[in-house]
């Protein structure tokens, strides 16, 4: 029996005073500390373990296990959120913030899983048969209400003062859905598998085996507007369950001298995972009848409170709340969680001088993999620069970029749907990577090891994000949305190196250090614009021209200047004369090096209390100038130089302007909670102390 209890907090404040736009990006700001949340997080998980001899070569294991997970985001501040204009960066207005933050107005994830496993084992002969079964049940409650309870943004510090208000926003729950956009939700996963483990000789071993997986999940609610729109008939009830899955393994372990100097290992199968859940979650609240939005700009600004018990649920004269278009997220009644096919050979050699040398060699390839796109979008063909396109661009009445979606269903009236997140299943996507290790025990309880590894990861599109159409919108697009090309991943790392060290020191203690250095995130250039068309800004990949031809640039731009940009940039110089491939730029190399100091004294009857002290970023702790993250982006939808702004019909393709940005390379010393390395402090060394009784 084991239980294990974790109560774990961590503050975060965001400090983007430039990312606040009125009246259509009510958020963020340059929180003050009243604002910003405490991510609290409260863990409880029991584990039984039980097994038994039955005889003649019979034996049985069960294992069971229980886990109660809270994780919440606490306000520092119940009042509404607060952003008032205090001046400008550059040439962005810049806010301050007070309040709930927008998106943790209330957010919260309860999770309760038990488990449970069985193994029967048993032997005849060469062969040692395990039959089983493998089961788990989660519970989930995921509570995602966004400005539930409002966000007021002011011009000035001085409107702050008079409490004259530019603009009011707030999300409302629904008379169908009154508890707002929560999920409450049930999956289960059975599990039954086989396998034989035999040995022909004493020096091979053989072993196979069969997997059978069924998850069963509870479905969304129907919203029966979307069941009958006659342009794109949607049915958000329509859920995966009882999708079966089989994962046949066989695998071997050979030493080919006998003598135990060289070992041989591998193996070949398929391996069934589970989603997290989080992105099943997004179609339990996203059907289009959770919320409805409240926005009041101008006149019509309802006098300001800050009692966050009496926040308005009109504007100023009476105008409701209202529905924004159904943008709903669904998916194909027959998808299936992930699954991989994998290939694996390994072999350890004990070399002269105590070392043992490891290689290790993986292929694994995509069976089925989470697919997002737009169902509510119809291609209108190729450009000129091999772009997919799906509407049109040009210019609005008032000179400025327009792009116009051509949506299936109208993006107005009763019939109306925005954005149609489909969930399907791909293939594409595959990974190879090979590993090289040495490794070495010295007899004065030195033990030290170096590891290179060397991979390459292609998919088509890399889900980074816990929200559905964030991974549609922030992904960079790379070929026809509804088919991505396979390219780069931003979970690839093509060269990676590990060196560690373990020491025991006098007074029972020890010393352990680790240095990783790897390579950077992958990222992609992107134009600031629509350029395809597709509703989104910000996702699309640039052209890059060999000559002044390749490319339609607005009266007064300088090729000479562009060109010159895209020299100083070799991703860009190697993709001339057609698109800029996803994922083919890279941040820095980056290098970390930790330690730990650990101490154990004595009680009594063989008991301890164990003692550590880890120091993260050692190189930042002996010089401020070492030990730095550096990147040019942190997500692979990356900087901008193009700005599209019309449509170059001779051509087909957009008409552009250049603006070559003032710093492209940045050191990050602070936290970005939602970024691929959420809350590290990258450029800064960090202490922290342990403390463990042993008994």
């Amino acid at each position: 029996l084991s239980y294990n209890h974790v109560d774990a907090n961590k503050d975060i404040l965001l400090r983007l005073p430039t990312s606040t736009t009125v009246p259509g990006w009510l958020r963020d700001g340059y929180e003050l500390s009243n604002s910003g949340y405490l991510f609290d997080n409260v863990t409880n998980t029991a584990r039984a373990k039980w097994t038994v001899g039955f005889g003649r070569g019979f034996a049985n294991e069960f294992l069971a296990g229980y886990s109660a997970i809270r994780d919440k985001r606490q306000l520092g501040s119940d009042a509404p959120l607060i952003l008032a204009r205090a001046g400008q960066v550059g040439t962005a207005g810049a806010w301050l913030a007070a309040g709930a933050e927008r998106f943790s107005q209330l957010n919260s994830l309860d999770q309760n899983i038990f488990s449970f496993q069985d193994n029967l084992s048993f032997g005849t002969g060469a062969h040692r048969f395990t039959v089983g079964t493998a089961n788990e049940f989660y519970s989930f409650d995921n509570a995602f209400f966004q400005a539930k309870i409002g966000v007021w943004a002011f011009n000035s510090l001085d409107s702050l003062e008079a409490g004259s208000a530019a603009a009011f926003e707030r999300v409302l729950p629904t008379a169908e859905r009154p508890e707002g956009p929560i999920a409450n939700f049930k999956v289960q996963q059975l599990g039954l598998y086989a396998q034989d483990e035999w040995s022909p000789t004493d020096r091979l071993t053989l072993t196979a085996g069969l997997r059978m997986d069924v998850p069963f999940n509870d479905k969304p609610v129907q919203n029966p507007a979307l069941a009958a729109n006659p342009f794109l008939p949607i049915n958000t009830a329509e859920f995966p369950s009882g999708n079966m899955l089989w994962s046949p393994r066989l695998g071997f372990n050979f030493d080919p001298f006998g003598t135990g100097r060289t070992i041989l290992r591998g193996g070949a199968g398929y391996f069934t995972g589970r989603p997290p859940y989080v992105w099943l979650s997004n179609a339990f609240v996203n059907t289009g009848l959770e919320q409805v939005t409240l926005t009041c700009t101008g006149a019509t600004v309802p006098a300001f409170t800050p009692d966050p018990a009496n926040q308005p649920t009109t504007c100023a004269g009476g105008g409701a709340a209202t529905a924004p278009r159904p943008s709903p997220n669904y998916f194909v009644k027959d998808f299936k969680f992930p699954q991989t096919f994998r290939v694996s050979l390994g072999i350890d050699h004990r070399l002269p001088g105590g070392l043992v040398g490891t290689v290790d060699l993986l292929y694994s390839k995509n069976v089925n993999q989470l697919y997002i796109q737009d169902a509510n979008l119809r291609g209108t063909g190729v450009n000129s620069e091999g772009r997919f396109t799906y509407g049109t661009i040009g210019t609005s009445s008032t000179g400025a970029f327009a792009a116009t979606p051509n949506r299936i269903a109208p993006a107005s009236g009763p019939d109306a749907i925005g954005n149609a997140v489909l969930h399907t299943n791909t293939s594409a996507g595959r990974t190879y990577l090979g590993t090289v290790q040495i490794q070495k025990s010295f007899g004065s309880g030195f033990e030290a090891s170096a590891g290179y590894t060397h991979s390459n990861t292609k998919d088509a599109i890399s889900l980074t994000s816990s929200q559905a159409f964030s991974n549609f919108q922030f992904a960079a697009v790379d070929g026809p949305l509804e088919a991505r090309n396979l390219t780069t991943s931003f979970f690839d790392v093509p060269d990676k190196v590990t060196v560690s060290g373990t020491v025991n020191l006098p007074y029972r203690t020890t010393l352990s250090v680790i240095y990783v250095g790897r390579s950077g995130d992958p990222y992609a250039w992107v134009v600031n614009g629509d350029a395809n068309a597709d509703g989104i800004n910000g996702n699309d990949l640039p052209f890059i021209p060999a000559g002044a031809s390749q490319i339609s640039l607005a009266p007064g731009q300088s090729f000479d200047a562009l060109n010159s940009f895209i020299d100083s940039q070799s991703c860009l110089g190697e993709a001339r004369g057609g698109l800029l491939p996803r994922n083919s730029c890279r941040n820095p190399w980056q290098n970390y090096l930790n330690a730990r100091f650990g101490a154990t004294i004595p009680t009594v009857s063989g008991q301890g209390l164990e003692l550590s002290l880890d120091l993260f970023n050692v190189l930042n702790f002996i010089d401020r100038d070492w030990g730095l993250y550096k990147q040019v982006s942190e997500f692979e939808a990356g900087p901008r130089f193009l700005n599209a702004v019309g449509f170059d019909a001779a051509n087909n393709r957009p008409i552009y302007t250049f603006a070559a940005p003032t710093v492209i390379e940045t050191t990050v010393f602070g936290e970005n909670p939602t970024g691929a390395q959420g809350g590290v402090n990258r450029s800064r060394w960090t202490m922290q102390f342990g403390a463990k009784y042993r008994f």
